[in-house]
């Protein structure tokens, strides 16, 4: 006689499988399924300087690569008089479910519902909806970001990734696809020496305790909203009805490889505060994949592409300067 449990091993087991292929799939499609790393000035390291001759179907040497260095002083604006707003959505206000998982490039969440989580205007011509996010970071708190503001970095960079699922059947194709997907970045500061000038980020204190259980590479742990994680929570000032949050907008690409060129980037100008003990729960985590030579070999810090040439484009921004 079988029992009701054993019964639903099988469903559960399934649909684990089928959660586990999904991240497996877009993994691919974002990375290029050729072995790559972050090592940079070390010959056949295959770091970012040799991304672009590593697969012919990657776009890495294209003219509207990223990140970038945002040079303020240079930004436009596109309506000073009725500042265009970025809004985050979130569907029943409920905490966000799914996998997070170290695939030994970045600590990666990727949601489990994905039309749950939508990102609309700051002049999008569609919504777009949330595949995943990411972070990138530094080995300590002088680098780490990928963007950069006048060219200060910051220690640790969000990458909230959203696809148009209206133009396109799939995530990989809107991954390829001219105007496919939108990035919201979000940089992260530490607080001023024995000065704590924000409120605890409840959600990133909740990924930072999540991150010890995919501390080497290849785990995964599947989130339930028991965690409690509100991704509204990272970016606070995306779902404010009262404050809109400010951001400088350009056109670039995925910044690891292929390196698509089909991303509308949102750098954001608030800089939550992220604390050092948070910090030092990513600065843990183990990858044999980021450094394949070099003093870094074995962790995953420092997983940062550096800026690329702007090529003439223009940067657009919702900041409205008195």
């Amino acid at each position: 006689m079988h029992s009701k449990q054993s019964k639903l091993f099988p469903i559960i087991l399934f649909a684990g499988t089928a959660l586990f292929l999904k991240v497996h799939i877009a993994f691919s499609a974002e990375h290029g399924g050729t072995p790559w790393t972050y090592d940079r000035g070390i010959a056949g390291a295959k770091g970012p300087d040799e991304w672009e001759t590593l697969n012919g179907n990657w776009s890495c040497n294209g003219r509207k690569q990223s990140p970038i260095d945002v040079v303020t002083d240079q930004v436009m604006q596109k309506d000073p008089t009725n500042p265009p707003n970025l809004r985050l959505t979130v569907a029943g206000n409920k905490p966000i479910t799914g996998e997070i998982r170290n695939n030994g490039y970045a600590p990666t969440f990727f949601v489990g519902e994905e039309l749950t989580v939508k990102l609309a205007g700051g002049l999008l011509q569609e919504s777009y909806f949330m595949k995943q996010f990411h972070f990138h970071f530094g080995c300590n708190d002088t680098v780490g970001s990928e963007h950069t503001i006048d060219g200060n970095t910051y220690p640790i960079e969000l990458h909230m990734v959203f696809w148009d699922n209206t133009n396109y059947a799939t995530y990989e194709l809107a991954a390829q696809g001219e105007d496919g997907l939108a990035v919201v970045s979000v940089l992260y500061e530490l607080p001023m020496a024995n000065i704590n000038t924000a409120p605890t980020n409840n959600a990133l204190e909740k990924i930072a305790l999540l991150l010890n259980n995919v501390v080497d590479e290849n785990s995964n742990y599947v989130v339930t909203q028991s965690e409690g994680i509100h991704i509204e929570d990272l970016a606070p000032l995306l779902t404010s009805a009262d404050v809109a949050d400010r951001f400088y907008k350009y056109k670039g690409s995925l910044t690891t490889p292929g390196c698509y060129e089909s991303v509308t980037w949102f750098v954001m100008n608030n800089h939550p505060q992220i604390t050092e003990k948070e910090i030092m729960a990513f600065r843990n985590l183990k990858s044999s994949k980021a450094h394949a030579q070099g003093p870094n070999v074995g962790r995953m810090c420092n997983n940062f592409r550096n800026v690329m040439p702007l090529n003439g484009r223009q940067i657009h921004s919702n900041i409205v300067i008195e």
